[in-house]
């Protein structure tokens, strides 16, 4: 019996862990963000908040920022709607839009690059959308 109760709080712990890992989505079909892995000298910020060190697994909401030391990278993945991407040394992102919303469910996610660069594997986006990366060269789509 013991066994039995064991196992099953071992399969209920494994769920519920698994289950934070994924963010819900609300009416507004908002998405999130978050620090895969890390190297170097990074940052984030919610808003226009207070930088603060960068840390695996932070999450990011649209408004947020993320910046990378001469040394440093930041490797993101934007959930279920936008792939993964890496920040690379230097640069600053900010969050503008995660997750589609209504009006234009075709563009899934809007990132700013204010410096610096980015690369990105969008491989896996749903059929018929596309993420946008603005800089100061113009907007790029991708795909």
């Amino acid at each position: 019996m013991r066994a039995k109760r064991g196992a099953f709080f071992a399969a209920t712990l494994a769920i519920l862990t698994l289950s934070a890992c994924f963010t819900p989505l609300s009416g507004s079909r908002s998405g999130t963000a978050r620090v895969n892995s890390l190297e170097g000298s990074a940052e984030v910020s919610r808003g226009d908040g207070a930088w603060e060190s960068a840390s695996l697994w932070h999450k990011f909401s649209a408004g947020d920022r993320a910046r990378t030391g001469a040394d440093g990278t930041l490797n993101l993945t934007l959930g279920r709607y936008g792939g993964v991407l890496t920040l690379m040394p230097g640069s600053l992102l900010e969050f503008e839009q995660l997750g589609p919303v209504e009006g234009n469910p075709r563009i899934v996610a809007v990132l700013n690059l204010r410096e610096g660069r980015v690369v990105g594997d969008t491989l896996k986006l749903p059929e018929g959308t596309q993420v946008q990366v603005k800089t100061r060269a113009g907007v790029h789509e991708i795909p």
